[in-house]
């Protein structure tokens, strides 16, 4: 194996598939955004001070995998295409993957990586220069990263989506919170890449770990 590369493989554990599924949307709101007046004033200013409150929780390199949210483009989306057509519209057991890269000008660019032909599974050579993981998951499964999604995450230290008929989710391995992107096949469409897509995600990650914080210094103090 070169130096520097090194096996990652994502076990998406799917049942067989139903010849019909009838899937409904989940009900969880992870849009709860507890700094709601940061949407005031200068756009720019809000995203820069969410920006600087993420310091304090992921390292440089998650912060660049989750500043693909802001600068998506027609590129990108395309290599998302490409990955869901390999997945046959979410109704195949195999999986599509992308990884991304975070460019010197401050572009992201995205590398579909074909199909394998494996079942529940897509194996890959990990290329340390990509900033995040972005794989298929089929409609009949939970469309929100596995355990063994999360473990990759984890070990690469890189947020790790999944692109689904039910939405697009991220998996945050700094703070163990998944979150919801976009609905349904909205990542698919440039339209809907707005600023509000990263402030809400971010907003919420913030507000939920800041709660999990809170919530374990309570519990220690009230053991000790």
């Amino acid at each position: 194996m070169r130096q520097f590369s090194q096996l990652a493989i994502l076990a998406l554990l799917f049942a067989a598939l139903v010849s019909q599924v009838h899937p409904s949307c989940l009900a969880t709101a992870y849009y709860d955004c507890a700094n709601e007046s940061s949407s005031e004033g200068n756009p720019d200013d809000a995203v820069a001070d969410y920006d600087i409150a993420m310091t304090s929780v992921w390292s440089s390199r998650l912060i660049a995998g989750f500043g693909l949210l802001r600068k998506i483009d027609k590129g990108v989306i395309r290599e998302f295409e490409r990955a869901w057509e390999i997945s046959g519209d979410g109704r195949y057991c195999q999986e599509g993957v992308v990884l991304i890269f975070s460019m010197k000008d401050g572009s992201y660019r995205g590398k579909s990586l074909g199909s394998t032909g494996e079942y529940q599974k897509v194996t890959f050579n990990w290329n340390p220069a990509a900033v995040a993981i972005v794989h298929t998951h089929a409609n009949g499964r939970d469309p929100r990263p596995s355990e063994q999604d999360q473990w990759v995450a984890r070990k690469y230290d890189v947020p790790i989506f999944t692109i689904t008929m039910r939405g697009m989710y991220v998996y945050d391995p700094a703070t163990g919170i998944t979150g919801k992107v976009l609905d349904d096949l909205d990542w698919l469409n440039p339209a809907k890449w707005t600023q509000e897509v990263y402030r809400n995600l971010v907003a919420s990650f913030l507000g939920d770990h800041n709660h999990q914080t809170v919530h374990s210094t309570t519990t220690i103090a009230a053991k000790s």
